[in-house]
């Protein structure tokens, strides 16, 4: 309807379109008015008409139609790191650090090159420190550099499992005796045990100390839960964003940030004890 008025050609395959014309079926009239009406008059684009689909995502079907079209794409502007394009030019550490974590000559990763900088890929080699980018990654795949690191991970992992535990029984606890303070009887008796993987923790924890558990199978399962760590930790990257970050309550935030800071220093003294 919109297209023979703006130029655009329909009887022109997708590829061999201009990215003008690509960039028209993609974001729409350049000189878009919004509006309530404005779609009535003017073509609004691909990219306006899933960010209005978004806006209706309380819908059931309107999620299901999303996830259909919904892909993994990097971000343009940060290539995927995730951060603004200044909080990537940042370096932290020396070269010589740099290098024992990330030597430049290993094949697993790549360093991280911001957009928009005209370096050479030994240009950016040779510059002081990491980025904020790649000391995330190292420090979520430290199984693949350095063993300390995926040994720190693994023992906060498990030292947040190891305290799920009698937290959950206290919270439990606490909202037993506020709901019998408010006259609910009964309320003592559904209290609900702590989730099946805490106890299944504890059981091999304690199966393991007792020596009940063949080194060969320790063997497979300490390299399963490596692979399981790093998957565990790929997926919360990619699910949650800074946005997300941002809405959480100055508060919760604080002690969430103070639980993880204990959790990561007791785990590595735990390291330094027994690695």
């Amino acid at each position: 309807k919109y297209a023979p008025r703006a130029g655009i050609p329909l009887g022109v395959p997708w590829k061999s379109m201009s990215e003008e014309h690509k960039r028209w079926v993609m974001y729409g009239t350049p000189d878009w008015k919004g509006g309530n009406d404005a779609w009535k008059h003017q073509w609004y684009g691909v990219q306006r008409f899933f960010d209005w689909l978004e806006t209706k995502s309380y819908k059931m079907h309107v999620r299901v139609l999303l996830s259909k079209y919904r892909s993994y794409t990097p971000c343009p502007t940060c290539n995927g790191a995730r951060l603004k394009p200044d909080a990537l030019l940042w370096r932290l550490g020396t070269k010589a650090e740099a290098d024992s974590v990330l030597p430049p000559e290993d094949g697993r990763y790549k360093r991280f090159m911001p957009v928009g900088a005209n370096w050479s890929r030994a240009q950016l080699d040779n510059l002081d420190g990491l980025s904020i980018h790649d000391v995330a990654q190292v420090a979520g795949a430290g199984a693949s550099v350095s063993p300390e690191t995926a040994s720190t991970a693994a023992l906060a992992k498990l030292s947040r499992i190891v305290w799920l535990g009698p937290a959950v029984v206290l919270i439990g606890v606490m909202l037993t005796r506020g709901a019998e303070s408010d006259g609910k009887a009964g309320a003592l008796s559904r209290l609900k045990p702590p989730p099946l993987f805490v106890w299944g923790f504890a059981a091999l924890a304690g199966a393991r100390g007792l020596g009940l558990i063949p080194p060969a199978l320790v063997s497979a399962l300490t390299a399963c839960s490596s692979f399981l760590l790093l998957a565990g930790v790929g997926a919360i990257s990619a699910k949650l964003g800074p946005k997300a970050l941002l809405e959480v309550k100055p508060r919760l935030a604080i002690m969430l940030g103070t639980v993880t800071l204990a959790v990561a220093v007791m785990a590595y003294a735990l390291t330094r004890i027994f690695f």
